[in-house]
């Protein structure tokens, strides 16, 4: 790989050995932008739950929303980008990084914990110090937090959080800059330029609230899209040697990939779609506000 190339190229997200043709692993970067188109084909095709987001936020339009929701999709697998993660695959990592792992960064915490690690650490200090959510974007993190636990806890339970420190699990020079490089790149072609003007309009303990709520159906969306935009059969692997594709021109790919995925399984797992989907969440209707004051109806986990 030329050394001119972005770092956030230098990972791998998907690596199988027997997989059929090459190269033998997928790019980080461009998986998680896979699993972003299939969240966002998946919202195209749902606009009740479009409706739904936007109805309990009491936000001012939908648009908003729906690119914050598939911004924090692409960030679903940031504990990925961890050398403890990395280092699963040594010959890898001495392919795109040209040293051996680091072997007091262990891969001992799985990912999904690691990239609310991440964000707690690192990028939710990012969000506040560049006004990602304008005027109110301290009073409204609390409530952020539950959106990325949801991405985060992409594989069927949330994110532990404990009292590690991402610290020892990330290259806190390397694998910072790599991330922070990424998320700056997908800001600008995944979030609309009227986020800061809708996460104005909504009230902070009102999203907070909601949010905590939401987070069940958020959830369910990050395991569907994950498990769809894994899937080689629409997402193969793609070449990062040499002059990869731009994130901005791969994300164009991956849309079209996702109509046609989403349009190849929704027929056929229709059924099973509504269930894994918000972990069998339903709608409860009540004829009164409930406790948290959340007006005619009501989000209730079914197990």
């Amino acid at each position: 790989m030329t050394p001119d190339v972005a770092t956030y190229f230098r990972y791998w997200g998907k690596a199988d050995p027997v997989y059929p043709g090459d190269p033998k692993w997928h790019p980080l970067a461009y998986h998680c932008l896979d699993v972003a188109a299939v969240g966002r084909e998946y919202l195209r095709r749902n606009p009740r739950l479009r409706a739904l987001i936007t109805q309990f936020l009491d936000a001012p339009d939908t648009s908003g929303i729906e690119d914050w929701l598939i911004f924090c999709l692409a960030l679903h697998d940031l504990g990925k980008f961890s050398e403890a993660f990395q280092s699963q695959r040594a010959d890898l990592f001495l392919q795109l990084r040209g040293r051996a792992p680091n072997p007091a960064k262990s891969y001992r915490i799985r990912h999904d914990t690691l990239g609310m690690l991440f964000w707690k650490g690192v990028l939710r200090t990012m969000a506040l110090d560049g006004g990602w959510y304008g005027a109110y974007t301290e009073d409204i993190l609390d409530g952020v937090d539950y959106w990325f636990r949801a991405v985060t806890g992409h594989h069927g339970q949330p994110p532990h959080e404990g009292t590690e420190y991402w610290s020892q699990h990330f290259d806190t020079e390397y694998d910072r800059s790599a991330i922070c490089a990424f998320v700056a790149e997908v800001q600008q072609f995944l979030l609309s330029a009227s986020l800061e003007s809708t996460f104005s309009s909504i009230d902070p303990d009102r999203f907070y609230r909601v949010s905590r709520e939401l987070s069940w159906w958020i959830a369910g969306v990050a395991v569907l899209a994950d498990w769809l935009g894994s899937n080689t059969q629409y997402f193969p692997y793609r070449e990062a040697q040499g002059s990869p594709l731009s994130l901005r021109a791969y994300w164009i790919d991956a849309t079209k990939q996702a109509v046609a995925a989403l349009a190849c399984i929704i027929h056929e797992f229709r059924e099973w779609v509504g269930i894994a989907y918000g972990f069998v969440v339903a709608w409860t209707r009540s004829d009164r506000c409930d406790d948290d004051g959340l007006g005619e109806f009501a989000l209730s986990p079914k197990f």
